[in-house]
């Protein structure tokens, strides 16, 4: 049976940001990155920039906004950038 989970990888720029997420924070972040493993089409995930960048979507969730990536042939979501959520 295959695996039905996605590999998720960050850019250069995105790992060198959750080195600097607090201790008491970096569990919501992995937590919030954890989600990624299942797909990119979770509820709450929706297009980014209103789809002007092809394959590229956002979402929102334990207190972290994520912008990632799609790459369907490799079956990998490529996590480009995260924030705290406003």
């Amino acid at each position: 049976m295959p695996d039905p989970r996605w590999v998720v990888r960050l850019t250069p720029d995105a790992v060198a940001d959750k080195y600097k997420v607090s201790r008491g924070e970096a569990a919501q972040l992995s937590e919030a990155l954890a989600v990624l493993y299942h797909g990119p089409a979770a509820p709450g995930h929706k297009p980014y920039a209103d789809g002007l960048f092809a394959n590229t979507f956002e979402f929102a969730y334990n207190g972290y906004r994520i912008i990632y990536e799609v790459l369907l042939e490799q079956r990998t979501i490529r996590v480009l950038y995260f924030a705290p959520a406003p």
